[in-house]
């Protein structure tokens, strides 16, 4: 059964009217924080533009293992910002020069669209969680990829695939005599 399957957290932009224009008020080079478990670092902004801002969580990416992506929402262009999936990865990201602040109340840049979760199913009846969606460590000789949560157990026949070993030892054992003539 699998109750949920993992999921990275997504953060969102708020909506711009273009991806190229100039941030109103906002000169570069400017940081967003990026923090996560193992604590934070700042993400470069050189260009003052919602591409900008983009480019520069992409150029991040080996780093952070953030991404960048735009969704046109047909009112204008929404930045939105994946981390890896599982609980562990969650992240947060902050920038002075984005965040603004209205009646002494500061407002985020970006706000939190998905939070990062395990995957949790059960084998047998034991209760496994996975950070990722890939499982390969439960079952020997078995990977699991898991898509969406199941209503109840789910069945899973597995059949060994002895005509595909008799194949390449036959092949082996042919080779070697080959050789040995």
């Amino acid at each position: 059964e699998v109750s949920q399957v993992a999921k990275p957290q997504r953060m969102t932009s708020q909506i711009f009217a273009d991806k190229t224009s100039s941030l109103s008020g906002v000169s570069a080079p400017f940081d967003i924080t990026f923090t996560d478990a193992n604590g934070s670092q700042n993400i470069q902004v050189t260009t003052a533009t919602p591409d900008g801002i983009a480019n520069a969580i992409n150029a991040s990416t080996s780093s952070t293992g953030l991404t960048a992506q735009w969704i046109n929402t047909g009112q204008g262009y929404q930045l939105v910002v994946t981390g890896k999936p599982g609980l562990a990865n969650g992240f947060g990201l902050t920038s002075g020069a984005l965040d603004t602040t209205v009646n002494n109340v500061t407002q985020n840049a970006f706000s939190t669209l998905q939070s990062a979760q395990n995957a949790q199913l059960s084998v047998d009846g034991i209760a496994i969680t996975s950070s990722s969606n890939e499982i390969t460590d439960v079952v020997q000789g078995v990977n699991l990829s898991l898509y969406t949560p199941t209503q109840g157990a789910a069945k899973v026949d597995i059949t060994r695939q002895s005509s595909a070993i008799r194949d390449n030892l036959n092949a082996l054992v042919k080779a070697y005599n080959d050789f040995q003539d």
